[in-house]
C-alpha cells in the first residue's frame, strides 16, 4: 500500500512515503472502561447509542445478540454495533471483568469491514501475543481517556493502532480491489469538501467515476446513498457547532454545507427527533447525554 516517492528509495539521506491514495477517517473515542462486575450484574435488553468493543479479562458472562446467545470467558472480545440489540450477564458464580472502548463516526462501519470485524459478534485470540498486543492498547487507551487535550488525542491516536492492528492480523489490508481503492479515493474527497457545494456530479466529474458506480459503491461499503452519508457528515458537524460554538443557527446551515435552512432543519429533526434550537439548549443536552452507566 505504501510507496516510496522520488529518485532516492535506497538513500540514508532522504526518504518520503505515502500511500497511493491519501486516506481521511472519522472516528470518535467517545469512553473507554473497565469493571469487574458483580455476579449477575447485566446490561439491556437494549439498543446502544454507538459502537462498543469489550474484552474479558477473567471469569464468564453470557451475551445475547439479537437471536445468537453466546457463552463467553476469559481472552474472548465482542463487538456490539448500534444495530444490535443486546443483553449481556455476568456469570453467577464466575463473573466476568473486562474492558471496553465506546466508539462512533462516519468511517467506522468501513474500517470495521476491513478489519475482519462485521459479520459476527464474538472473537477469540489465536494466541497469546496477540491477546497480549490488544490488551496492551486497551490499556493505554484507557490510561489516555482523560479530559485533557493531549490526552485524549494519545488515546484517539491508540485507538487508531489497535483498528491498524487488526486490518494487519484479521482484515483485508493486502487485498485492496480496485473496488476498495476507488471506494477510499471517492470518501476522502468527500471528507475534505463536504462543508462545500457538493453533489453527485461535482464527485463524478473530480474523481473521475461515473454516479451510478459512485451510488454503488456505497450501498455496498456503507448501506446508505452518497447523499445520506454526505448528511450525516454535515449534521454531525452542526451538532459540534450548537454545542461549542455560538454561530446563529442561520450561519451553521451554510458552513456545514446545506444550501437552504428549510432542508437543514427537516434533516436535522429527522436525525436526531429534535430542533437544533431544543439541542442546543443546556436542560435538553442534559437529558439527552447517555449515562455512563449504560456505556458498559
Amino acid at each position: 500500500m505504501s510507496t516510496t516517492i522520488g529518485s532516492f528509495e535506497n538513500s540514508e539521506v532522504y526518504l518520503q512515503r505515502g500511500p497511493r491514495i491519501p486516506f481521511s477517517f472519522d472516528i470518535n473515542v467517545l469512553f473507554s472502561g473497565y469493571e469487574k462486575c458483580d455476579p449477575l450484574h447485566f446490561a439491556g435488553p437494549c439498543y446502544k447509542a454507538a459502537y462498543l468493543f469489550h474484552i474479558v479479562l477473567d471469569g464468564k458472562g453470557t451475551l445475547k445478540v439479537n437471536n445468537a446467545v453466546y457463552n463467553l470467558k476469559k481472552h474472548d472480545m465482542f463487538l456490539i454495533s448500534p444495530s444490535d440489540y443486546v443483553f449481556y450477564q455476568a456469570d453467577e458464580d464466575d463473573p466476568w471483568e473486562y474492558k471496553w472502548i465506546k466508539f462512533d463516526g462516519a468511517s467506522v462501519k468501513f474500517l470495521l469491514e476491513n478489519a475482519g470485524l462485521t459479520g459476527q459478534s464474538v472473537f477469540s485470540c489465536v494466541s497469546d501475543e496477540q491477546w497480549d498486543v490488544i490488551n496492551g492498547y486497551m490499556d493505554r487507551t484507557l490510561e489516555y481517556m482523560v479530559d485533557e487535550v493531549a490526552h485524549y488525542v494519545r488515546a484517539t491516536g491508540m485507538f487508531y493502532v489497535a483498528f491498524g492492528w487488526f486490518l494487519n492480523e484479521f482484515g483485508e489490508d493486502r487485498k485492496q480491489t480496485p473496488d476498495k481503492m476507488s471506494f477510499i479515493k471517492i470518501i476522502n474527497f468527500i471528507t475534505e469538501n463536504f462543508t462545500k457545494s457538493l453533489d453527485m456530479d461535482t464527485i463524478a466529474r473530480r474523481t473521475n467515476y461515473n454516479r451510478s458506480h459512485i451510488y454503488r459503491l456505497f450501498m455496498k461499503n456503507m448501506n446508505c446513498s452518497p447523499k445520506v452519508y454526505i448528511d450525516n457528515l454535515r449534521l454531525s458537524l452542526a451538532c459540534e457547532m450548537l454545542h461549542e460554538t455560538q454561530y446563529q443557527i442561520r450561519d451553521i446551515v451554510y458552513k456545514v454545507g446545506f444550501k437552504n435552512y428549510i432542508s437543514f432543519i427537516t434533516a436535522f429533526k429527522k436525525k436526531y427527533g429534535v430542533l437544533p434550537t431544543d439541542y442546543r439548549a443546556d436542560e435538553l443536552l442534559g437529558k439527552i447525554t447517555t449515562d455512563k452507566a449504560e456505556d458498559k
